[in-house]
């Protein structure tokens, strides 16, 4: 589920025999993950700087579009987009026969390892499109940062618009030990 202040994201993945179940939480104040019933307070600065960053700039009316140098991703040619909105510049590539996005590049501040802000650079791969209810969805996501790749998703399926109950987004009621713990540093 994603909106344009906010996001929530359930996510379950089938590990062997174990079914591992996330969901990555920001209401615009604070942010958490709860990963199979344990809370990790998140830096509200990180998720702010991804949600300046997404495919949904694309169709932002505020924002500013300029064609840069095209280049080949796995073959393909791809075209250059620079989006600017809000001091926030954000590169797109998008493949010049089927209008797929394949790759989104920027960089922005970041709550980083060291208990520092620091700017960091973030590339986001997209690949293997499916369609799904009449929409295109990569079904491979691949996330690297600083030129190393973090994380890969991979989906089995995808279901656009579930019936989720709002509740099992709401932070259980213990207590914070880390909450906005970036602006308690600084």
């Amino acid at each position: 589920i994603y909106t344009a202040q906010k996001y929530r994201i359930k996510i379950e993945r089938n590990l062997s025999s174990t079914t591992y179940t996330m969901k990555s939480v920001f209401n615009g104040e604070n942010a958490f993950n709860e990963r199979n019933g344990r809370i990790s307070d998140q830096p509200t600065l990180n998720s702010l700087s991804d949600m300046a960053h997404t495919i949904g700039l694309l169709v932002d009316e505020n924002a500013v579009f300029k064609k840069i140098d095209d280049k080949e991703i796995d073959g393909a040619k791809v075209i250059g987009i620079k989006a600017e909105l809000d001091d926030k510049k954000t590169v797109f590539f998008i493949d010049a026969a089927n209008f797929e996005v394949r790759e989104i590049v920027f960089k922005d501040q970041y709550f980083g390892d060291n208990n520092t802000k620091e700017l960091q650079e973030k590339q986001i791969l997209f690949d293997d499109y499916q369609t799904i209810d009449g929409v295109l969805f990569p079904m491979e996501t691949i996330f690297v940062q600083e030129g190393k790749k973090q994380f890969v998703y991979k989906f089995d399926s995808v279901e656009f618009g579930p019936q989720v109950d709002p509740a099992i987004f709401i932070r259980p009621n213990e207590e914070m030990d880390l909450r906005y713990w970036e602006e308690t540093i600084h």
